[in-house]
């Protein structure tokens, strides 16, 4: 890699730890310093035109309407480092998060501003996409290979697993397709060079989001979710796909208890009783979470010594992962995204055809089809044409 600096011409920097439990210096080491480590390397290249650093659009989430530029946070790298190393990792330092849900969102800011930094040493853009889900048409439609985002709580949904979800109905939420920003990412790259051989050094921020010029609300999704995760029902499905959606956490507690937690332990109990693998706690671990978990493993604490783990430590992670998506599934966000309309403005009617990152060109109907055919296709490795009856 280092022989090969001097003839590097692009270099797109989208590793990253997306940990959201990581602890503030860990979470540092990797986004931040990372970043850093990146610029170095990308000063040594003699022929760079363009780096594309990838943030979040939620990045700076403490805020409601975000525009695309980049917002200073409350302490300079080395003094947050300098509080970490002398022991100060609480609260003192956790206030530099700035109200901020968790460390992750806070280190994306600060590579952000270590990006910007580097202006006019290095020619560089900064990408931020919302939440990524699967591909509109390349390498095919409905293409996906994670199970993070909306993807395990959306397969827990079509497998009867998960049965509430904490949303605000009318709250919007934002998905781009990761191929539609794979287009954006070139389109930067190209512009940013464009630019730097202009003259122009400026540090651009393209937000990249649905929300403004294409607007899906939450009870749009997760209903249309619903409905085609019966129109094309997964295998082995435990209950007949509901989901209760709501924004009163009393209520999504409650009937989250009596209608999956109650359950799994129920047949999980049975199973370890006629000495079968608790398979259904299993499935249901890898799906959601959350402020329950604590609560729950209090309760469960006398089935752990009895019959061992079974779902205990699943369910946690299962809770925990719920908790953790309340705060973006709570709350409206407004992302500005001139920029990016205004580099699609430039480029030619072609290139706009091959590198599409228009949001306005996704059907959400039709979208959302080719997304749950995906899940069952790509993740669960379902035969999408083998329909259960």
């Amino acid at each position: 890699m280092v022989e090969g600096l001097p003839q590097t011409a692009v270099v797109f920097h989208v590793a990253a730890s997306i940990n959201l439990d990581a602890s503030l210096k860990d979470a540092l080491d990797i986004n931040a310093k990372g970043t850093l480590n990146v610029l170095n390397l990308c000063q040594k290249m003699a022929q760079l035109q363009a780096l594309v650093h990838v943030s979040s659009a939620y990045s700076n989430c403490n805020r409601d309407f975000i525009a695309e530029k980049i917002y200073p946070t409350l302490a300079p790298l080395d003094a947050v480092y300098h509080l970490l190393e002398n022991g100060l990792d609480s609260p003192l330092t956790r206030n530099v998060v700035d109200k901020r849900p968790n460390n992750y969102t806070y280190t994306k800011a600060v590579a952000e501003e270590l990006v910007a930094h580097e202006r006019g040493r290095v020619p560089a853009a900064i990408v931020r996409p919302t939440i990524i889900i699967s591909s509109k048409s390349e390498p095919a439609q409905g293409w996906v290979d994670n199970w993070g985002g909306a993807n395990g709580p959306i397969v827990g949904m079509g497998k009867g697993l998960v049965r509430t979800w904490p949303a605000a109905p009318d709250t919007m939420i934002d998905f781009v397709p990761v191929d539609m920003v794979a287009n954006l990412l070139i389109a930067v790259a190209w512009d940013t060079h464009v630019r730097n051989s202009r003259g122009d050094k400026e540090v651009k921020v393209y937000n990249c989001s649905c929300g403004v010029k294409n607007p899906l609300t939450s009870r749009n999704f997760l209903r249309t979710c619903l409905h085609y995760t019966r129109k094309h029902q997964f295998r082995n499905v435990l209950w007949y796909p509901t989901l209760l959606m709501t924004d009163k956490k009393l209520l999504m507690w409650t009937v989250t208890y009596l209608l999956e937690i109650l359950p799994a332990v129920v047949i999980d109990v049975i199973g370890w009783l006629f000495r079968r693998e608790p398979r259904y706690c299993k499935i249901l671990h890898s799906i959601e979470t959350s402020q329950a978990a604590k609560f729950f493993e209090c309760c469960m604490e006398t089935i752990r010594e009895n019959i061992g783990t079974i779902m205990i430590e699943k369910q946690k992670k299962l809770l925990k992962l719920r908790s953790v998506l309340e705060y973006f599934t709570l709350h409206q966000f407004t992302f500005l995204d001139y920029n990016v309309a205004g580099l699609r403005k430039t480029m030619s009617l072609e290139d706009r055809s091959i590198f599409d990152f228009n949001m306005n060109n996704i059907d959400w109907d039709s979208f959302i089809e080719t997304y749950v055919i995906g899940l069952r296709k790509y993740l669960l490795k379902e035969d999408p044409g083998d329909e259960l009856q």
